[in-house]
């Protein structure tokens, strides 16, 4: 009788003190990974934010050159536009990133797609993922990352 009943105590499944540690262990491992996933995702928007930012600077050049128009590239609360005189020409969000662009700094195009900054630089020193980075921007607005 005593095989029978221990046979049926070890058919019985799982206590409840295991079952709640099990779904407190996965409840932890899920709470990393989704922590890991938002930063992630985070760190990509911004290097996508700043890529696009470098994109347009280019354009912005080829641009003037083509239409023989001069342009304005500036920067204020979170938001990169490109003007000429007042027409808005484009604009691209810029909130998770630094760059480097106060709101009295731009980027001038002449119409020949020259480009000369509003201060002496010819550089932006951005942040990016928290990181410092440098953009440098030659006189026909070409970019490199330093």
């Amino acid at each position: 009788m005593s095989r029978k009943s221990h046979r049926r105590r070890s058919q019985q499944g799982m206590t409840l003190l295991q079952v709640l540690v099990t779904i407190a262990i996965i409840g932890i491992i899920a709470r990393i990974g989704a922590v890991g996933y938002s930063q992630s995702t985070k760190r990509i928007a911004s290097q996508a934010q700043a890529e696009q930012f470098r994109t347009m600077i280019r354009d912005a050049a080829t641009m003037a050159t083509s239409r023989s128009l001069p342009l304005t590239l500036t920067v204020a609360s979170g938001v990169a536009t490109l003007k000429n005189g007042t027409t808005v020409m484009r604009t691209l969000t810029v909130d998770k990133i630094t760059t480097g662009l106060g709101t009295s700094q731009s980027i001038n195009f002449d119409t020949t797609g020259r480009v000369s900054f509003s201060s002496a630089a010819s550089s932006l020193s951005m942040k990016v993922n928290s990181k410092d980075k440098t953009l440098l921007v030659s006189g026909i607005g070409q970019t490199r990352w330093q």
